[in-house]
């Protein structure tokens, strides 16, 4: 019976001591500095470039805004999208966004060809001018912003 009371009274002191260790407050840690956010940096992949910039002197919107072409190539993949602007000032990025309404187009030469449709063919020209081509030809010759 002693050897009973024994084993009773070992684990009597075990359960106090885990006990008391769990309700001490637990020590102080030094204070970490807070971290500080991480910008994230897009791949280069992910980063867009101007490849160039080209007015359309013919057209205008319906409320009097120039039109521009912006081709943009982002990784291996290049878009071609509409910008609009009024006055002789137009801020333009090296690194521009891509906006929903760009279309895709696949370089050939200097030639850039609408993946939506083939017939819509894009043409850098010896002297930097963008000409625009449609199945009846060519419908415009874009002069040269950047």
């Amino acid at each position: 019976m002693k050897l009973y009371k024994g084993k009773l009274m070992i684990s009597a002191l075990s359960i106090a001591a885990i006990t008391t260790a769990c309700k001490q407050k637990p020590q102080q840690q030094a204070a970490k500095p807070a971290e500080q956010p991480i910008a994230h940096k897009p791949a280069v992949s992910d980063r867009t470039r101007l490849i160039g910039l080209w007015l359309d002197e013919g057209i205008k919107t319906e409320k009097g805004e120039q039109i521009a072409y912006q081709i943009v190539g982002q990784g291996d993949k290049n878009y071609i999208q509409v910008i609009t602007f009024t006055g002789k000032k137009l801020d333009v990025s090296d690194r521009p966004e891509i906006s929903p309404s760009a279309m895709p187009v696949k370089k050939v030469g200097e030639k850039y060809i609408s993946l939506q449709d083939t017939n819509q063919v894009f043409v850098i020209y010896k002297g930097g001018d963008l000409l625009i081509h449609d199945e009846t030809g060519m419908v415009a010759r874009c002069k040269r912003m950047l």
